[in-house]
């Protein structure tokens, strides 16, 4: 039995799989009235999905489907969708399929700080369904987590803006980034790249930090970043520091671990009023480890994802913008070629989103 009693996805079954997923099918959640049915074209893979896949975010619910930077298409609308939304249609989602719209942040448009959200996979609604994400033939969300993509923007590059696109653009966006403006980025790889792209459209200086040296060419030719800086060697965060100490009005941290990363010289970076911004969550069992009067004159905080209308205004950018370029490998869905994204993605060795295809190919 296949849709729409059954969806198939590419799951982790069991404590010790990861990177291995295996194919499995599963019921749905009931159909609610405002719920839509994508079948799926293609999905991005995130930093997150290494981490839960690998059991490194708290308890896993198998089987665990992961994936949530999702493109394709509408074959069902439940009877009470009245967005205007129609079967066919090309849509994508997120990180966050559900939540309470009654709060304060839901209220202003900033649902994925809801309280009470659920998360597009590994999350649990409040029948007990568990939910399960992009990798798989179909999924099942309430229509308006559903994004309407623009025409000119390919489904390759529409699916990781919907995570690593909107994570980097939103705090750039919320703090005014602009022309005069200098900000740095600390971890180029997905989330991170994405960071220097929109850093360069809103016309700032951007100095790039990575701990893998191969990324250097990459980063300042083909992201156009000002200035790139190996955080792992002493010495070239002293020469940063030399020439830019005390001038970022932004710094975002987008590496997926934080237990190496020198704070007291990045710091030093900051200009007062500065802020560092933390928008990539890393294992659980790392802390920050900051001396308090340290930051005095600047400030840290973390941001996730961005509101539905911050995420509408990046991809109408994006739909204009020929010269905003995301870079990304294809790679067809299956076991073997998810496995090697993951440990692709665990070693820094991307440039600089992967992005499943050919869904129509493996879900026959």
């Amino acid at each position: 039995m296949s849709y729409p009693n059954y969806f198939e996805g590419l799951g982790v079954v069991e404590e010790q799989g990861w990177p291995q997923t295996n194919k499995v099918k599963y019921a749905p959640k009931k159909l609610g009235p405002n719920d839509i049915d994508i079948k799926i074209n293609v999905c991005g893979v995130c930093g997150s999905d290494v981490h839960n896949s690998a059991g490194r975010w708290g308890e896993r619910h198998f089987p665990m489907v992961p994936g949530h930077e999702v493109i394709g298409h509408i074959v069902k609308l439940g009877p009470q969708c009245s967005r205007g939304l129609k079967i066919g249609q090309r849509v994508g989602l997120g990180p966050v399929i559900l939540s309470c719209e009654n709060c304060e942040s839901c209220k202003r448009g900033h649902y994925g700080s809801c309280p009470d959200l659920v998360v597009t996979y590994n999350g649990k609604y409040e029948d007990g369904n568990v939910s399960r994400g992009g990798f798989a033939s179909h999924i099942r969300i309430n229509e308006n987590y559903a994004f309407e993509i623009p025409e000119n923007i390919t489904s390759e590059v529409a699916a990781p803006l919907l995570c690593a696109g909107i994570t980097a653009f939103a705090p750039l966006y919320r703090n005014k980034v602009q022309k005069g403006s200098k900000i740095g980025i600390v971890g180029i790889g997905g989330v991170g790249h994405m960071g220097v792209l929109f850093g360069k459209y809103f016309g700032s200086k951007v100095v790039a930090f990575d701990v893998v040296e191969a990324k250097r060419a990459p980063v300042l030719q083909q992201l156009n970043a000002d200035n790139f800086f190996n955080n792992s060697e002493e010495k070239q965060l002293d020469e940063a520091i030399k020439l830019y100490k005390g001038s970022l009005d932004v710094l975002l941290i987008a590496s997926n671990h934080i237990n190496g990363i020198n704070w007291d010289k990045f710091i030093s970076l900051m200009k007062f009023g500065g802020k560092i911004i933390t928008i990539a969550e890393p294992p659980s069992n790392e802390a920050l480890n900051i001396r308090p009067f340290s930051l005095i004159g600047c400030s840290f905080e973390a941001s996730a994802i961005g509101s539905f209308e911050e995420t509408k205004t990046m991809l109408d950018i994006v739909s204009k913008e020929q010269d905003l370029k995301v870079l990304v490998e294809k790679s067809p869905l299956s076991s073997e070629n998810l496995a090697n994204a993951f440990r692709k993605m665990d070693l820094g060795d991307t440039r600089f989103k992967i992005v499943m295809t050919d869904f129509d190919k493996f879900f026959k």
